[in-house]
């Protein structure tokens, strides 16, 4: 008994199984971003007025365990942050400058994230951290913002 192998077969067979673990990759990392919260943060934002000031509290989302809040602004390069394990979170924000990454953490891993539009009304929560990010306890996330 011979046994024929069709090489074109395997390499397409092969080919589809390389297209699914790639799918798979990139679906596992967007899980771990909460679009439903950056969506109802953003919508919020936009009907605040202008030059008033007003409330964002972070500190109570809790479908999920965190301890501590980074706030990376633009081109922050979150690979370089030597403090915390960060490979669950996209690094888009070191190529824009149009949004502000917030990245929950628990126990120096980051879990999930949120990128929110804009990056001006954010600029005080940066002051005093280093290279382009500042950390925050989760009690110290309710933040007076001014649009």
């Amino acid at each position: 008994m011979s046994i024929v192998i069709n090489y074109k077969k395997v390499n397409l067979l092969l080919f589809s199984l390389v297209l699914i673990i790639i799918f798979l990759a990139l679906v596992s990392c967007q899980d771990n971003r909460l679009r439903n919260i950056e969506q109802q943060i953003n919508n919020y934002i936009s009907e605040q007025k202008p030059q008033i000031e007003f409330e964002l509290r972070l500190d109570t989302i809790s479908s999920f365990e965190w301890d501590e809040l980074l706030i990376a602004g633009p081109y922050t390069d979150l690979k370089e942050i030597e403090e915390y394990n960060l490979n669950k979170y996209s690094n888009s924000i070191k190529s824009h400058d149009r949004f502000t990454f917030f990245g929950f953490i628990k126990d120096k891993k980051g879990i999930k994230w949120i990128e929110l539009n804009g990056t001006k009304i954010y600029e005080d929560l940066l002051k005093g951290g280093k290279k382009g990010y500042n950390t925050y306890s989760k009690k110290d996330c309710v933040f007076q913002l001014t649009k």
